[in-house]
């Protein structure tokens, strides 16, 4: 059977990512297709986010690094993506599977922290300082994300778990 589909859509080379500093990141993808000769004739992009879906359709062969085709991104903006491709007599693949992004703090505003650091340095042989707080919350939860620096040295615990 002959068919096209488009492989996994990338975000400045990344799979769904979070905290992206980019207002306008680049797209890519890749087709496969077992159709000898087949070319791509258009794309069509598609972003859902704040509620609402956006399609965008270029004639154009580019797939690699393909310009940001919506309103620029604001911080912490999250939305799903999704690309089709056709050929030059205008038969669409299905839809990619979606990726999800999620913009970063992108202005200097969105920033409020107070730098943390042990009393004293540690000695060559010391461990790493350890910082530690803890909270009640009262309402559940639906969503959170957890922004933290450390000049890229760090390890986050929430109840116990790290993520890496």
């Amino acid at each position: 059977m002959n068919s096209v589909t488009c492989g996994v859509l990338r975000v400045e080379h990344l799979c769904d990512p979070r905290g992206i500093g980019n207002r306008k990141p680049r797209l890519s993808w890749m087709n496969k297709t077992d159709v000898a000769g087949w070319t791509q004739h258009a794309y069509e992009i598609s972003m859902t986010s704040n509620g609402s879906t956006e399609t965008v359709r270029l004639t154009s062969a580019e797939q690699n690094l393909v310009p940001w085709p919506f309103r620029p991104l604001e911080s912490r903006q999250q939305g799903r993506l999704a690309v089709r491709v056709s050929d030059s007599d205008g038969i669409w693949c299905p839809w990619s599977e979606p990726a999800s992004i999620e913009a970063g703090l992108l202005e200097p505003g969105d920033f409020s922290a107070w730098m943390i650091s042990p009393r004293s340095i540690a000695g060559l042989n010391d461990p790493a300082p350890v910082f530690s707080t803890s909270w009640v919350l009262h309402d559940r939860v639906v969503r959170a994300r957890l922004y933290v620096t450390a000049h890229g040295l760090y390890v986050a615990e929430i109840n116990g778990r790290s993520e890496e």
